[in-house]
């Protein structure tokens, strides 16, 4: 009987081995590597879908959010922004041109008034009515960059013309002559007769005085005032980084038109005169 059992053992044991022997081969082959598989880009922040059906019911009264607001006024909207006016006034008319970005649908004030209002207007080309808006003319424009067009019409140019507030840079030429320092007030009354107009012009300049206040507190405040003098005609200049290393601006209250790149560089559009610039962070 031992030796019949001890017979089935061996037999079993013949039958088993070349069975492990293969499999323990098969493990110990090297696993090819897997092909390589480009990881996913992180999804952008979006809405959730089952959110978005309720975008425009949450945003129905923010009808201005795309525009840009000012650091010291969360509720102003500046929902455009322009270039360079180019204004040609001859004894039977003239001419405007300017260039506009808006950044949303908004009302866009145009050159002129009551007394001169702006004629054969168009906007990249196409005509377009202007309407009284404010008090003044205008245009309701799209997002995006546009090119505006128009003239005036008189028996003789006027002694001075209305611009809207926002233009900070003005070329300007009166029966073909160029004007180098265009004078207009903070009304936005441009002066085209000049009883001063044979003066020779001053050359450009610019000086700067910078003041600046440490409020301690919590958080502690940096108060900084910008003093501008400026000769010549009106232009754009770069003051540079205002503000010490370290430091976030915050605010900034300002006579004439200034934009803060995304560099922190402040630039201003100057004309002659003195004008101070506000400052915190």
């Amino acid at each position: 009987m031992k030796n019949t059992l001890s017979r089935v053992v061996g037999l079993l044991a013949l039958l088993t081995f070349p069975a492990l022997s293969a499999l323990a081969q098969t493990e110990a082959q090297p696993t090819p590597p897997a092909s390589p598989v480009a990881a996913p880009a992180p999804p952008q922040k979006q809405v959730p879908a089952p959110l978005q059906p309720w975008v425009d019911w949450a945003l129905w009264d923010d009808v201005h959010r795309l525009c840009p607001t000012p650091f010291n006024d969360a509720k102003k909207h500046l929902c455009f922004w322009p270039s360079r006016l180019e204004l040609n006034v001859e004894k039977a008319g003239g001419r405007f041109a300017l260039q506009v970005t808006v950044f949303h649908d908004t009302w866009v004030p145009l050159p002129g008034s009551g007394e001169a209002w702006p004629q054969g207007f168009t906007v990249n080309g196409a005509a377009l009515p202007v309407v009284e808006q404010g008090s003044r003319p205008s245009v309701q424009l799209a997002a995006g960059t546009h090119r505006l067009e128009g003239s005036f019409r008189w028996s003789d140019y006027p002694q001075r013309l209305s611009l809207p507030p926002e233009i900070g840079l003005i070329s300007l030429k009166v029966e073909g002559a160029p004007v180098e320092s265009p004078t207009w007030d903070a009304s936005g009354a441009l002066w085209l007769r000049r009883d001063n107009s044979t003066e020779e012009t001053d050359k450009d300049s610019l000086q700067l005085k910078a003041h600046a206040l440490l409020q301690d507190g919590i958080p502690v405040w940096l108060r900084m005032q910008v003093e501008l003098t400026v000769s010549g005609k009106s232009r754009e200049v770069d003051l540079g980084t205002i503000l010490p290393e370290g430091w976030k601006l915050a605010s900034v209250e300002s006579e004439i038109p200034v934009a803060v790149d995304a560099a922190g560089k402040l630039k201003a559009q100057v004309r002659a005169g003195t004008w101070t610039i506000g400052i915190g962070a």
